[in-house]
């Protein structure tokens, strides 16, 4: 039987990031991207870079451009590095902090600096990640201008998709180069198992403890589950859900995928989900349920090890509609609707604390609303986010407490309450956003602001998709 489920695409030219990362040892990193449907899995190597680099200065003209593409692209690499090794200081030092209070801080501490043995680091979305991004996508703009648009999965004229199939998708294999006038260039590699086999290992997989292999989740084969609907919310391609037991197919769900370089935090959400539902907390606040751990199909390719006990994602509570807290805290926002959304974020923690369990990663971001203003908490994987809370209180109590004040704060006062981590002045600072994105929070407030019978037709007409 099929399962049915719902993620993120990209629209006209928008890349959605599907994996980014860089070599350890060496200035290599690819990208791979979903455009229109399309994958372009895409390599830079400094190493090939400063052979062309020398082959293209004999010719007249050409060799500033060329040397300068090259230490444009070692700059952004020292600047990602740079940012790694100021991240593990931090890591390292929460971990020795840890380490001298509790036993369990000392195991903590201890994963926490372990390699994962890894040949490659996660680039993540940070502003010297997104710089290297856009600077590999930069020279794509006349190929994905030139792809024809593919009908939406989910929309009428798309072909339908098992989550398998979705993540096995055609791929165009690329290679940044100099090209003949010295610029940024790119050049399309012949398919190969090789270069094939880097992308199968590109699915996300991790591999869970024996005791959290045991909770009381069904299972089930990537194959099993339909993708029914792409939804377009960030510039990573990250999937939500829909599907139920086998009982129930058609029943909304998200689908979360695990990030392989955080085991731990999947390992506590799953338990954390199931611990809030075995204490029924979830009939007293809004917060998802985790309904279905998802297997990639197959063996490992490299190893020929059984992906059986892997997990690629798992299935949870679908949000209709979600819009992070972190959007609504503007004063254009109705007064009442933050004033009774402050009282729902002190309340929702409150439960939880009451029945002994920890949030963790208190923050606006990780409170979602939904298509009718509902407040919803998510995300119980645990950790800090600077601002929000300190260092020295993650997964703790205290710590949830710091961040909601701070969320009650910025409902309240979103003028001067509001944290910016781009301000020069900390975190009593109001964000700055672009036009379009006010504009873009502005209609979604509108749609919140709709009356109970605007919202019944909504309900109505999206019970038919």
């Amino acid at each position: 039987m099929t399962r049915t489920t719902r993620g993120s695409m990209a629209a006209a030219n928008e890349a959605h990031v599907l994996d980014f990362n860089l070599d350890n040892d060496n200035d290599e990193c690819s990208l791979t991207v979903l455009v229109k449907e399309f994958r372009f899995h895409i390599t830079a190597d400094g190493a090939d870079l400063l052979r062309e680099t020398s082959v293209g200065s004999s010719a007249p003209g050409e060799s500033g451009a060329a040397v300068e593409v090259r230490n444009r692209f070692q700059d952004l690499i020292r600047a990602l590095r740079a940012e790694k090794e100021e991240e593990d200081y931090q890591v390292d030092g929460r971990a020795e902090k840890k380490a001298k209070t509790t036993t369990k801080g000392s195991k903590q501490a201890k994963a926490e600096k372990t390699n994962t043995g890894q040949d490659h680091t996660t680039i993540s979305e940070t502003d010297s990640g997104a710089d290297l991004r856009d600077w590999m996508l930069a020279p794509f703009s006349r190929i994905f201008d030139g792809l024809e648009p593919v009908p939406e999965v989910g929309n009428d004229g798309a072909e339908r998709q098992t989550l398998q199939e979705w993540y096995s998708g055609p791929t165009y294999f690329y290679k940044l180069t100099i090209g003949p006038d010295g610029e940024l260039a790119v050049h399309q590699l012949e398919d190969s198992a090789k270069l094939e086999e880097k992308i199968k290992k590109l699915v996300p997989r991790i591999s869970l403890p024996k005791a959290t292999q045991k909770l009381d989740i069904p299972w089930y084969h990537a194959s099993e589950i339909e993708v029914v609907k792409i939804r377009r919310n960030s510039d990573t391609a990250s999937h939500e859900g829909k599907g139920d037991s086998r009982t129930k197919p058609e029943t909304v769900y998200f689908f979360k995928r695990v990030d392989p370089t955080q085991v731990a935090p999947t390992k506590r959400e799953l338990e954390m989900m199931k611990d809030i539902e075995a204490k029924d907390l979830h009939h007293k606040i809004n917060v998802p349920l985790v309904h279905g751990l998802v297997r990639w199909y197959g063996n490992d390719g490299s190893t020929g090890n059984s992906l059986r006990n892997q997990i690629m994602g798992f299935l949870q509570t679908a949000v209709e509609d979600p819009t992070p807290l972190t959007r609504m805290l503007d004063s254009d926002v109705i007064e009442d609707k933050r004033q009774a959304w402050a009282k729902q974020v002190e309340q929702t923690v409150k439960v939880l604390h009451d029945a002994g369990v920890v949030w963790g990663d208190a923050k606006a971001d990780n409170f979602m609303v939904d298509r009718y203003g509902k407040l919803w908490i998510i995300d119980f994987g645990g950790s800090y986010t600077e601002g929000w809370i300190d260092p020295d209180l993650e997964d703790t109590q205290e710590g949830d407490d710091m961040g909601v004040d701070k969320i009650v704060g910025a409902l309240k006062d979103p003028e001067n309450m509001t944290y910016d981590p781009d301000a020069d002045i900390g975190s009593a600072s109001g964000a700055q956003k672009g036009d379009d994105e006010d504009q873009g929070n502005k209609r979604k407030r509108e749609e919140l602001d709709e009356d109970d019978n605007a919202r019944s037709k909504n309900s109505h007409k999206k019970a038919r998709e």
